[in-house]
């Protein structure tokens, strides 16, 4: 697959399941967060990473338009690809859209939309506690998590 047919594709799904884009970015916020999300092409292959950053509003009230650095939480999208796991997928190796999709939507669904509320971030948070790793520590201590 080419480059320009993944990022159309990964464009239009993103936008068709609430995120807008401005600039290099998507988001999609709520009155309590905003979830950046970027593409990151890697230098060592031809794989494109989905970049996740997730921001507090309360925290940081001048972030109208963070990039997925910013995040108080950071991580990346997994994607299925021949049975395994893994954040960089391998655009060269794929020839249909659909593992894009499909993984995009997943990721969406159990990451980036339970997110969206601080209930529903402290659980994702519990769930899964690899992501405590890259948690900012004032997040963690506004969010009552021991870590």
């Amino acid at each position: 697959m080419e480059k320009k047919e993944f990022k159309k594709i990964v464009n239009d799904c993103l936008l068709s399941n609430g995120f807008v884009k401005k600039g290099k970015f998507y988001y999609k916020t709520s009155d309590e967060v905003i979830c950046s999300l970027g593409l990151q092409k890697s230098n060592h292959s031809n794989c494109f990473y989905v970049n996740v950053g997730i921001v507090i509003k309360e925290i940081n009230p001048s972030l109208e338009l963070p990039r997925d650095v910013d995040g108080d939480i950071r991580c990346r999208f997994y994607f299925e690809v021949d049975g395994n796991k893994v954040d960089c997928l391998p655009i060269d190796q794929l020839s249909e859209s659909n593992v894009i999709i499909t993984s995009l939507k997943k990721n969406i669904l159990e990451l980036v939309d339970p997110s969206l509320e601080l209930e529903g971030l402290k659980k994702l948070l519990n769930d899964k506690p690899v992501l405590l790793y890259q948690t900012k520590m004032v997040v963690k201590k506004y969010l009552g998590i021991e870590g």
